[in-house]
């Protein structure tokens, strides 16, 4: 097994896939092939380049297998119709995401749901101590979720939120 340079994103990743598990980039069968032997002597053999570029990307409604791009990342979508990373998981709602952080933000619900765990326990910590004693955790908390809801793309495994 060889790493391959994706030629879209620049990231490495194994020459046994046919799409850059990265940025979801087809490679031409040319740079999928079996690497060639290492040449004796010690000097390193490479594989020749390929003769030409591979072309663009297709538009999303051409993607095989239900594939679009969301946010520079590929999307695939189950048989089932659910969004799904390249992992097999399902991804997280961005609209869920943004009624979590409006009506239960200030308990950290939200980022619970998109996997930050850190950030969930500090808002539920703030709210909760200085929110119900002096008020101004409530506003701390409330100009956060309002940050998040417009910065956040991803989730907490750095999938991007659909």
């Amino acid at each position: 097994m060889a790493l391959v340079t994706c030629r879209e994103c620049g990231r490495e990743y194994s020459s046994t896939v046919p799409a850059c598990v990265h940025c979801g980039y087809v490679q031409a069968a040319s740079a999928i092939a079996a690497p060639a032997p290492f040449a004796t002597q010690g000097a390193p053999a490479y594989a020749a380049p390929p003769a030409a570029y591979p072309p663009p990307a297709p538009h999303a409604a051409a993607m095989p297998h239900g594939q679009v791009y969301v946010n520079r990342a590929a999307v695939h979508y189950d048989p089932m119709g659910r969004a799904v990373g390249f992992d097999g998981l399902p991804l997280k709602s961005r609209t869920a995401y943004i009624l979590l952080g409006l009506f239960l933000g200030g308990f950290g619900i939200h980022n619970f749901y998109a996997g930050r765990i850190g950030a969930a326990v500090a808002q539920l910590l703030i709210t909760l101590c200085l929110g119900w004693v002096f008020g101004i955790g409530l506003v701390i908390v409330g100009i956060w979720i309002i940050v998040e809801m417009f910065v956040n793309v991803t989730d907490g495994r750095g999938r991007p939120l659909t």
